[in-house]
């Protein structure tokens, strides 16, 4: 009976000390021009964001990004309207990009409509905004790159938690 005691007892305090051995997976740092912060002030003060409710920034790859949240989505001035998809982004698919989700008021498509061809706008009135958008920028270059999505439905969009955090490499 005590041998068996004792091997429970060794069993157990072996496999205690396992869980701080066994080294968690961390993400690879990627090179990047911006720190987090950088990447928050540069879509925080453009014009297409209006009053910021929350916002938070990623960095990943583009790949990463297309991987889970799916391909860039095309919004249009209007809300309701369903977006195009499947918009193609050429180069390195594995180019680090910041990802910032922005919940508030966002207009993908600009504050004003865009109007080609020979007539003004039937109306003056500016586009709705959408309740958040996501923000991608290229973190090499450390400039926008394209507005993944937006949307009217939620407050905050729920992909955005499932996205990985890449640390920024030292340079």
């Amino acid at each position: 009976m005590r041998t068996l005691l004792r091997v429970a007892l060794c069993f157990g305090l072996l496999t205690l000390g396992c869980d701080q051995v066994v080294p968690s997976y961390v993400d690879p740092p990627l090179p990047s021009k911006l720190q987090r912060d950088d990447a928050i002030a540069l879509i925080r003060w453009l014009d297409t964001v209006g009053r910021v409710d929350r916002i938070d920034a990623k960095l990943m790859t583009f790949e990463e990004y297309v991987g889970i949240a799916g391909p860039v989505r095309t919004r249009m001035g209007d809300p309701q309207a369903t977006p195009v998809t499947g918009f193609g982004i050429t180069g390195d698919q594995r180019r680090p990009v910041w990802a910032v989700a922005i919940s508030g008021q966002v207009w993908p498509q600009g504050r004003v409509p865009v109007v080609f061809g020979a007539g003004p706008a039937v109306s003056p009135t500016p586009n709705p905004p959408y309740r958040w958008g996501v923000f991608l920028i290229d973190a090499v270059r450390g400039q926008l790159m394209v507005i993944g999505d937006a949307g009217v439905g939620e407050a905050w969009p729920a992909i955005f938690a499932q996205l990985p955090n890449h640390a920024v490499a030292a340079p």
